[in-house]
């Protein structure tokens, strides 16, 4: 695991800017991977840290697979294989003929543990063109993870800036091994961190320095490293010092995002004003999950910033990060899937508009989600007026779940989620078994839920005849009254 420090350095960078997307072909052999759908993911941003998938490989019966994804500039790809995650960086127009390690499942067990890590590799790539700036980016982060490891304490302790020009200078000798603009941005951002490990109290310097007069990278890992380890925290403090009083009233008083960032880059040191948005979007981010920052004026000024952010880029940030904060709150949209039954018959989450969904998440060797069955089965056929149970059956293997419900039928619809693998993460189930009871419009009414055995029955009743109550009050027509019958 990668470890972070506050702070950051000197000279501006060499910016990559992007013009136009390309297409980036991916293409292979590998036998063991035979049937299977692999799917392409990169960040949507460096802020939420959340990837989204931008292609599948599919793979033939003989092991051969080949995509295409379109891309704008040099950007990091994963595949989620078994216990492995696996990334490569792709420029557009490259070809990639890439080679898959060797697949080890990773086990029922951990797939739904919060917090197992899966091993990062780099994807093993066969022509030599598309291999060099994976290479050289491989061998600065070894450098680098050495480096930082072996010395990062005594440059924070006895601030060490001699060490610290020593160790840049020590990255700077892997340069002569490619020259790329994307791997100069990478390097400057590498050498930033040890840069600013023993100047940790000279953050006016650094930003000035690096950061006010810098473009925002948005693609590259390293500049996010470096923000987030120089930054984390930066707005509490800057709030509550002398410089910041101006910032802290208008941040106080208003939810419009441009007038707190107009607060904000008024300070010559947030003058690069996509600078000072990512910055008070961050703040915004992690102050809503610290508790620092209610999730009303969170969700307010990351919404106002969705219209009036100064660039598209930040736009789409702001979209991320508002659909994350709001993401399974009650009274929220509860997200889609399409997902087949054991049919082979799609099923979607709309099919069932008008009536109360109770989704519950199971596994057929789970011996917590084997003794609900019976008490699901009992609320199925209580409410099935009002209420439908879905159950999304999380094994892998697909055969194995038939097999299991074609000996123990269920009235209610069973999805297995291989269909569809993502709607896991839509919902974030780390722990088996969870339910989520939706409305007749699709909203969360109940997130989590409880358990069908844990008086699931009564909060239901409640939650039924609430919104039944609120539909009657929009439904009633309006009474006439005296003065309407002289109309």
């Amino acid at each position: 695991m990668r470890h972070r420090f506050p702070f950051l350095m000197l000279f501006a960078s060499i910016a990559y800017f992007p013009l136009f997307s390309a297409p980036v072909r991916i293409h292979g052999v590998a036998v063991q991977y035979a049937g299977m759908n692999l799917v392409l993911e990169t960040y949507n941003n460096f802020i939420s840290n959340r990837t989204r998938p931008i292609g599948i490989l599919q793979v033939d019966s003989k092991g051969h697979f080949e995509g295409e994804v379109e891309v704008e500039e040099v950007t990091q790809v994963f595949l989620e294989l078994g216990r492995y995650r696996a990334h490569l960086f792709v420029e557009p127009n490259g070809d990639y003929q890439v080679v898959l390690p060797d697949y080890e499942a990773r086990p029922d067990a951990d797939r739904f543990n919060p917090f197992y890590q899966s091993e990062n590799i780099l994807l093993g790539i066969a022509n030599q063109p598309a291999k060099n700036l994976n290479q050289a980016l491989s061998r600065l982060d070894d450098e680098y993870e050495y480096l930082y490891n072996k010395n990062a304490i005594d440059l924070v302790r006895r601030q060490y800036i001699r060490l610290a020009d020593q160790m840049m200078v020590s990255l700077d000798s892997l340069n002569n091994a490619i020259d790329h603009p994307f791997y100069r941005d990478y390097l400057h951002f590498r050498k930033a961190i040890f840069f600013a490990l023993p100047r940790n109290r000279q953050m006016s310097f650094i930003t000035r320095s690096f950061f006010s007069n810098s473009p925002v990278l948005y693609n590259n890992p390293a500049y996010w490293d470096a923000f987030r380890s120089i930054y984390s925290g930066f707005l509490d403090g800057y709030i509550r010092s002398g410089k910041g009083k101006s910032f802290a009233s208008v941040f106080q008083s208003t939810n419009r995002f441009d007038s707190i960032c107009g607060a904000l880059t008024s300070d010559s040191l947030f003058c690069n004003v996509p600078f000072g948005e990512v910055m008070l979007l961050k703040h915004l981010y992690d102050g809503y999950y610290s508790g620092k920052v209610s999730g009303d004026k969170a969700s307010l000024v990351i919404g106002d910033a969705v219209q009036t952010a100064s660039s598209p880029q930040i736009r789409s940030i702001a979209v991320d990060l508002l659909a994350r904060i709001n993401h399974l709150k009650i009274g929220s949209q509860a997200p889609s899937f399409q997902l087949k039954n054991l049919k082979g018959k799609e099923v979607e989450l709309s099919d069932f508009k008008g009536k109360f969904v109770y989704l519950a998440f199971l596994h057929t060797k789970n011996y917590a989600c084997i003794k609900d069955l019976p008490a699901l089965e009992a609320l199925s056929n209580r409410y099935k007026k009002n209420l439908v149970v879905v159950g999304i059956v999380t094994n892998e293997n697909v055969e194995e779940a038939e097999a299991y419900f074609k000996n123990n039928p269920v009235s209610w619809p069973i999805l297995p989620f291989t269909s569809g693998q993502r709607i896991v993460f839509d919902y974030n189930i780390s722990v088996l078994p969870a339910y989520y009871l939706i409305n007749p419009e699709g909203k969360m009414a109940l997130s989590p839920a409880p358990n069908p055995g844990d008086n699931f029955s009564k909060v239901f009743n409640d939650i039924f005849q609430t919104y039944s109550n609120q539909q009657i009050r929009k439904e009633r027509p309006k009474e006439k009254n005296i003065y309407d019958l002289s109309r």
